[in-house]
């Protein structure tokens, strides 16, 4: 937010003659002239502190040396992948990511001060035998490129229980995996396909033996490479099919030496937000209310 003062220090010229301590001391004496003033305006002490640390904050921005370098917004920038069943079950899912997609781009600018890059990617995925089974949007800085994408997504199909998560991650690995920060917000209500990756029993899984599907793919290789990457992951359980699932990438991450985390419902951050290394990313209205646990995968740097 741009401040209405005009302080001599804003200059280049005046920014290399005054030391950091003599800006601040310079800053205080008109800051508290400022709130002299305000008060004799009628507005509230209260709202006068509010102008005045909006000032303060406007001035260390000023004089704080300038990152040509280029190294601080390199650390803290982000590439969050969207990772999203698109069966039947999971249209109001959707339409939930689709209205948060703009408000975790502006908290992750207004955390880092516009000076950290983030970039969006989304995969969608149904089951095996489904036409589009696997639906792709590599990663963009571009909001409206994502939100456009998300609004040709729809939730159709699934035939048995398990669907192709498995699928859907391989395609995530495929990314274009570029910031130091990657995370893998995973939005489902249904396991992968296997027998160790759930409890719906065999007759509810045409794939239920390991490695049986057509790509033949397992979670072991693909949870390895996920790793390997630095790829944080987080599960936004919607109900408990998919509890075996988190359990087993639970076992897998904290092999790893991750910081893993089971969240409650009852955790008010839990419910509304993914907290994954890095800022938080708020995802108001995603998570089912009876949901019981959300699995949250942070790799230690």
């Amino acid at each position: 937010m741009a401040s209405n003062c005009s302080l001599p220090l804003c200059s280049p010229m005046s920014r290399t003659r005054t030391s950091l301590d003599d800006v601040r001391s310079l800053a205080d004496t008109m800051l508290h002239a400022s709130l002299g003033k305000s008060c004799s305006k009628g507005l509230s002490t209260t709202e006068a502190e509010l102008r005045i640390l909006q000032l303060k904050y406007d001035v260390t921005r000023a004089v704080a040396p300038p990152r040509s370098d280029g190294l601080f917004k390199a650390a803290c920038s982000t590439d969050l992948l969207f990772l999203m069943d698109t069966t039947g079950s999971m249209q109001s899912y959707i339409e939930a990511a689709k209205g948060q997609v703009k408000s975790i781009i502006n908290e992750i600018k207004m955390t880092f001060f516009n000076e950290a890059s983030l970039r969006i990617a989304v995969v969608g995925y149904k089951d095996h035998g489904e036409s589009s089974n696997i639906q792709f949007l590599d990663f963009t800085p571009e909001a409206d490129q994502v939100l456009s994408f998300l609004n040709q997504l729809h939730a159709t199909g699934g035939a048995d229980a398990p669907e192709d998560v498995l699928g859907g991650i391989r395609q995530s690995l495929n990314a274009e995996w570029k910031h130091p920060t990657r995370c893998i917000i995973h939005i489902a209500d249904a396991p992968p396909h296997g027998c160790t990756l759930h409890d719906l029993g065999r007759g509810s899984d045409t794939y239920a033996k390991p490695g049986s599907e057509p790509h033949h793919l397992t979670y072991e290789i693909l949870l390895k490479q996920m790793i390997e990457l630095n790829i944080n992951y987080t599960l936004l359980r919607i109900n408990n099919t998919t509890d075996r699932m988190a359990f087993t990438f639970f076992q897998e991450y904290a092999l790893a030496s991750s910081h893993c985390k089971l969240n409650s419902p009852t955790d008010t951050t839990a419910k509304n937000a993914a907290n994954l290394s890095g800022p938080t990313v708020t995802l108001v209205g995603v998570l089912s209310p009876d949901a019981a646990l959300n699995l949250c995968c942070n790799l230690r740097s």
